[in-house]
């Protein structure tokens, strides 16, 4: 015979009420056990059975909705942080006081072709070459001691075997007592910004050279019209390109200068 479990009652026993009610007198049998039941309207109850003298059992329900709903909050927030730290396209680890990985994310084994059962308790000797190791575990070193962010840069192979230009943020992973307890460190790939910046600086380079050896004069100005640069062929006015820099063209000239009609 169907037994029915009132809807407003418990939500674990929709839809499988006789298996719930033979695991409940089950665990009747065996007094002493914790259940926590949940019920539709959304309230958490932690159940403990007593045995009695006469063979019966005692239950007592207590009111954990609160302490559930913190759980599940705290749970749903270390998710939602994990999930951060997975798909950041930047390297984040976390670092004992022994100099032991504790934790890596997707992008660091990614950079290095590793597993993290290759990586988690090992040290950056095991990972690094001796220099770059050494010089870690010195940022690190600073970090603990002074409890402070501490920020550089470095220059490593990835497993890709190309040579990568990295930004490194190291900070204080604190206890409930503001004790330093592991170093955090945050690794962003600059190598594509770094080679576009050098190939800018190169480019402006030959400009300058060509500039300097034509014949045409050649002046920058700032926001304020006022001169940043002169070229060579200044000289042949007699006027030193150091001399005026920060006036304006028409004192560079020796006549009014109009910066919408400059011929």
């Amino acid at each position: 015979k169907s037994l029915n479990i009132p809807a407003v009652r418990l939500s674990e026993a929709i839809g499988r009420e006789n298996q719930w009610i033979e695991e409940r007198i089950e665990q009747h049998r065996h007094p002493g056990s914790k259940i926590a039941v949940t019920t539709q309207s959304g309230r958490s109850y932690l159940a403990r059975d007593y045995a009695l003298p006469d063979g019966g059992v005692m239950t007592f329900n207590t009111d954990i909705t609160e302490h559930a709903n913190m759980e599940a909050a705290l749970s749903d927030s270390e998710e939602r942080l994990r999930s951060v730290i997975e798909n950041s396209p930047d390297s984040i680890i976390l670092t004992g006081r022994d100099g032991r990985f504790q934790m890596v994310n997707k992008t660091f084994l990614q950079r290095y072709g590793l597993a993290e059962e290759q990586v988690i308790g090992r040290t950056s000797f095991d990972i690094h070459p001796r220099h770059i190791a050494e010089y870690q575990v010195d940022q690190e070193r600073k970090v603990t001691e002074s409890g402070a962010n501490v920020r550089d840069t470095a220059t490593v192979n990835f497993a890709d075997g190309r040579e990568h230009h990295l930004t490194v943020s190291r900070f204080p992973v604190l206890d409930s007592q503001g004790q330093v307890i592991a170093v955090g460190s945050i690794s962003v790939d600059v190598t594509e910004q770094r080679h576009a910046e050098e190939t800018l600086r190169e480019s402006q380079e030959r400009f300058k050279d060509m500039v300097e050896v034509s014949a045409d004069w050649y002046w920058e100005m700032d926001e304020n019209l006022r001169v940043t640069y002169l070229s060579s062929s200044f000289a042949a006015l007699g006027v030193g390109p150091m001399e005026y820099m920060g006036s304006y063209p028409e004192e560079v000239m020796g006549e009014r200068y109009d910066p919408d009609n400059p011929h």
